[in-house]
């Protein structure tokens, strides 16, 4: 597939609105004859190719994020952040599920509940702290 040449291309010219110098940088030879002819089935694969990567794309925004992103036009600093914030959420509650219930000391438990809090919704937290005071026997 010839797409990520395209993206190489757009990150080194640094204005992805430069359709006229992406076109003449990248697509002219793959899509046009030696004459200048468009070669029209080689752009019906390019096309399908790029529609294909336009739906896998949203798939893993959609994956990556929690259900928070999925439109292939978002810039990659806000999918990049996004996902970091999903990732730690889902860090903070695996370490919570597997060590809080094992911790015996009150302020172990606590400190590091503490640290998980910050990626955790006030929610998740009050569970925790709830399930805490549930005496276990």
């Amino acid at each position: 597939m010839n797409l990520i040449k395209l993206v190489v291309v757009g990150m080194e010219v640094n204005v992805l609105n430069n359709y006229e110098k992406i076109y003449n940088d990248f697509w002219k030879e793959i899509v046009e004859t030696t004459k200048g002819r468009l070669k029209r089935d080689q752009v019906k694969r390019e096309l399908s190719d790029y529609a294909e990567l336009i739906q896998r794309v949203c798939i893993i925004y959609d994956s990556i994020t929690g259900g928070t992103l999925s439109k292939p036009s978002y810039d990659t600093s806000v999918v990049l952040a996004y996902a970091n914030d999903y990732m730690n959420k889902v860090f903070a509650s695996l370490i919570l599920e597997d060590l809080l219930p094992q911790m015996q000391d009150p302020t172990d438990y606590q400190t590091l509940l503490d640290y998980c809090r910050e990626d955790l919704s006030s929610e998740e937290v009050e569970k925790w702290e709830q399930q805490r005071e549930v005496p276990q026997d």
